[in-house]
């Protein structure tokens, strides 16, 4: 017969420990980069990105050849086929006249549409330079001048892109659909750059950078009153590369506020008016395709690469709220740069996995070409790293 004081015990033990065993999630264990399409191409990987649900991913490559530099990008399955292919505007439905896939040299950009169709590709034109053309679909940017950094609306309905005008950079937008026509939305003296639309729709938030000193400010267009005014424009600083979170609620940035040399940019966010800036990261390494950080699509976290020379330039992940630090995710490449990840779901509601993509260099290959790597990390392993639930 057991003791009924051995039980009184033994219950007074299981109160004590079941809170402690509930708040230890599971241990963080770094994943194993793997390569991907590595030593087919001569040249640079860069700003590779994931189709929504990580089943496609697309990268681009600075291929070097005799006195010439050429941009591709290629599209490859993540799935057992591994199915491969070059990004190109073949028999687009814009074409006119005589007018063909021989009339572009230089493929610059792409952008995945939200579900994974109508792609945005950046071309560049043998005598119109860089368009930004949408895949499948006779939605052709024009304009004076040259396009680039196509943006789709949350919905995929919509896509904005910033064009050369006779003033400046401008923002142009267009319907996802056949001969959608091309609406200028602002005109400004100055180079707009790195647009991103509000998850309801409504409006742009995006980035000037003045012609005359150099420096950067936001600013925000309204979609429903066709207004742009200042949004955010920081003393002694150049504010860059903004996004929204996931819900609207918050804004996050590059801001070089706290470095006298003006030469560090730290990821600040704050609430969607622009109040309330803590300052998650000091020092996010970006490129001139790649904002340097990528929010949790539910919005609980950031993943960035650290300016950090010392260190390889870490991937590292921190908590949106602005609670706790940089955490290194222990991967083992270096000279990291332009991270971009999504989440997978094992045929459940919940996501089980993150699946990040990011360029670095290849310690094993005989040339110096920086290659694309992916890894899946579990997403309770993640949160347990950052303290959440």
């Amino acid at each position: 017969m057991i003791d009924p004081r051995a039980l009184a015990l033994l219950a007074l033990c299981t109160a004590f420990l079941l809170p402690t065993l509930a708040s230890a999630g599971p241990k963080y264990a770094p994943p194993t980069p793997e390569k991907v399409a590595a030593g087919l191409h001569d040249g640079h990987a860069v700003a590779p990105s994931l189709r929504w649900d990580g089943q496609w991913i697309a990268y681009g490559v600075e291929e070097t050849r005799p006195d010439v530099m050429r941009s591709r990008y290629y599209a490859r399955s993540l799935g057992e086929d591994a199915t491969f292919r070059s990004v190109w505007p073949s028999q687009h439905p814009s074409f006119e006249g005589n007018e063909g896939t021989a009339s572009f040299t230089d493929l610059i950009g792409f952008v995945w549409h939200p579900e994974g169709r109508t792609n945005a590709m950046v071309v560049r034109h043998k005598t119109k330079g860089a368009e930004v053309m949408l895949e499948l679909l006779k939605v052709r940017f024009g304009g004076p001048g040259e396009q680039n950094q196509p943006v789709f609306s949350t919905d995929g309905k919509q896509a904005v892109v910033v064009a050369q005008g006779e003033l400046g950079r401008e923002l142009w937008v267009a319907k996802t659909e056949h001969d959608a026509e091309l609406e200028q939305l602002t005109f400004t003296r100055d180079d707009e750059r790195w647009p991103v639309w509000s998850p309801d729709g409504k409006h742009i938030l995006h980035e000037i950078r003045n012609k005359k000193t150099g420096t950067s400010d936001l600013f925000l267009f309204d979609l429903e009153y066709y207004d742009q005014q200042p949004f955010l424009r920081l003393e002694g600083s150049d504010e860059i590369h903004p996004t929204y979170s996931p819900d609207g609620g918050r804004i996050a940035f590059l801001s070089n506020k706290d470095d006298p040399a003006g030469k560090r940019y730290d990821l600040l966010v704050g609430l969607k008016d622009g109040s309330n800036l803590k300052t998650l990261i000091q020092g996010v390494r970006t490129t001139e395709r790649s904002r340097g950080y990528h929010w949790d699509p539910q919005g609980r976290f950031v993943i960035a690469v650290q300016d950090d020379l010392k260190a390889g330039h870490p991937l590292v992940a921190v908590r949106a709220d602005g609670e706790g630090k940089p955490k290194s995710l222990g991967i083992s490449t270096t000279d990291n740069a332009d991270p971009h990840f999504v989440l997978l779901h094992a045929g459940g509601d919940w996501p089980t996995h993150m699946r990040l993509c990011w360029t670095a260099a290849n310690p094993t290959a005989h040339t110096a070409w920086r290659t694309t790597y992916r890894a899946d990390v579990e997403i309770a392993q993640l949160l347990a790293l950052l303290g959440l639930e």
